[in-house]
């Protein structure tokens, strides 16, 4: 158990930073105070709409559900009447879930777990059970429900759940075959501090090019190895090793998109522009 909680302390320390999408101009949280929820609905099916037809990224779809990450105590109310007076609404139910999923990081914290109360836990597992169901409700309801895989793929990797990790997975890869959010979401999790190791994480690039990768997709996944073996040296006192791996980090995803590097590659920028020696990674 304490090994669960570990795995899920690590996955919000990689969530942690956010990145804004395009798709569309509507304040959510503003629509929720109105309960405006046929407007909610409209807004957040066209986004899907774009998604499912190609007009839009799989970014710009997650980007558009952040507003719902933090929510007033009135605005979280009012989205879980959204979801129950709309039993067929695949925004209401996704939304919900995100939600709840993102309320039970917030019980779990960042702290060790000798650190964090029990009641913590105990209220993490069970919003992160609440959330689950929204989202698996919400996959019946559109065609191509990859953000709520992306979602489930976080919650079954921070607890530890390998094999419902790789079905989410293989599932957000048959509507996307060529995603970056489901896949380095997924590679992470073959990373040894997540129960991986090296082997199958070099296994995993070898048959994404197989597949079919374009070098931006190989250059993510390996710029996401040379920052674990950076975190690793971090974490064993290495600092001159983590430097070294981080700048590998960082020469790898350099032609990759902005997102990506503000997503996941937050560590090394810290470090490297903490060392005075690389302003470039300052910004």
């Amino acid at each position: 158990m304490k090994n669960i909680y570990y795995r899920i302390a690590l996955l919000l320390l990689l969530l942690a930073a956010p990145s804004i999408g395009k798709a569309e101009n509507m304040c959510y949280p503003c629509a929720l105070d109105s309960k405006k929820f046929s407007e909610l609905d409209l807004s957040l099916n066209n986004i899907q709409n774009s998604f499912e037809s190609g007009e839009i990224s799989e970014i710009e779809l997650r980007n558009a559900y952040r507003a719902f990450y933090t929510l007033t105590a009135k605005q979280a109310w009012y989205l879980q009447e959204w979801a129950r007076s709309s039993p067929k609404s695949y925004p209401a139910h996704l939304a919900l879930g995100i939600y709840l999923k993102k309320r039970g990081e917030y019980f779990r914290g960042t702290k060790s777990i000798a650190e964090t109360l029990q009641f913590n836990l105990d209220k993490m597992e069970e919003l992160f059970k609440l959330s689950k169901s929204e989202l698996d409700i919400s996959l019946s309801l559109t065609s191509k429900p990859y953000l709520s895989y992306f979602h489930l793929l976080d919650i079954s990797t921070g607890l530890g759940n390998d094999k419902a990790s790789e079905y989410y997975f293989i599932q957000g890869r048959k509507i996307l075959p060529r995603n970056r959010l489901i896949r380095n979401r997924y590679f992470i999790s073959l990373t040894p501090r997540w129960g991986g190791s090296y082997l199958k994480m070099k296994n995993f690039i070898t048959d994404a090019k197989a597949k079919g990768a374009d070098a931006e997709a190989i250059a993510e996944l390996e710029a996401l190895t040379y920052d674990d073996l950076g975190q690793t040296a971090l974490d064993n006192r290495d600092r001159g090793s983590a430097i070294k791996y981080f700048l590998l980090a960082m020469e790898r995803a350099k032609n990759t998109d902005r997102t990506f590097k503000e997503d996941t590659l937050t560590r090394p920028a810290l470090v490297l522009c903490s060392t005075q020696k690389y302003p470039e990674y300052c910004q």
